[in-house]
């Protein structure tokens, strides 16, 4: 049975609606009409609630394109939550919207215009100045995010031989500090490289 009307708010959080939409959609595409956005109901709300939630939407939205591969899609409501992430502070981590951002914008990046491409190097080189900074101040928890980056980011250069080094390096750093739904990740992007390599 397919969700007609779940909030962004419930698949962030990982609810029971959420999970209830990606089993009815893990065999068909992205269907972001799916998801009933709320947006007039943000409206009633007071100026850090509506910030907050519509936040909360976007980067929910775009956590699910980036998972059916809809990277075109998720930069969409990437750039939509890049708006209100600054009214967020302290609410919600954030580390997770900009390392899903970097990831859908290295993606969409390698078929993009020359136009479209300088952009969204632009904003993956802010993103990593956020993510880095992380890094210094807690290694262990960010390290591996910053080596699977790396790996993407060598996969679509010209420099594609440089990719399995940092998989490796990611897969490790995910195993050794139990970060498992990132080791998942991690094997899923590596096996996805390997096989467009023909390995």
């Amino acid at each position: 049975e397919k969700i007609k009307h779940i909030s962004g708010v419930d698949v962030l959080m990982g609810s029971y609606e959420g999970w209830r939409y990606l089993h009815s959609s893990k065999n068909s595409s992205f269907q972001p009409n799916l998801i009933n956005t709320e947006i007039e109901r943000f409206e009633t709300m007071d100026a850090g609630r509506k910030v907050i939630n519509l936040y909360l939407y976007h980067q929910a939205v775009q956590d699910l394109a980036l998972l059916f591969g809809d990277y075109a899609e998720a930069v969409l409501h990437g750039d939509e939550a890049h708006k209100y992430v600054g009214g967020c502070g302290g609410f919600n981590p954030t580390l997770r919207f900009y390392f899903h951002d970097t990831l859908a914008r290295i993606r969409q990046s390698a078929d993009a215009s020359p136009a479209d491409k300088e952009q969204l190097l632009d904003q993956i080189s802010l993103n990593m100045l956020l993510i880095d900074n992380w890094a210094k101040l807690a290694p262990m928890n960010v390290i591996h995010l910053v080596h699977l980056i790396h790996a993407e980011q060598a996969r679509i250069s010209d420099q594609p031989q440089l990719a399995p080094a940092h998989y490796e390096k990611a897969i490790e750093a995910a195993r050794q500090e139990d970060f498992i739904h990132d080791l998942a990740l991690c094997y899923e992007l590596a096996a996805d490289y390997y096989r467009s390599t023909g390995f």
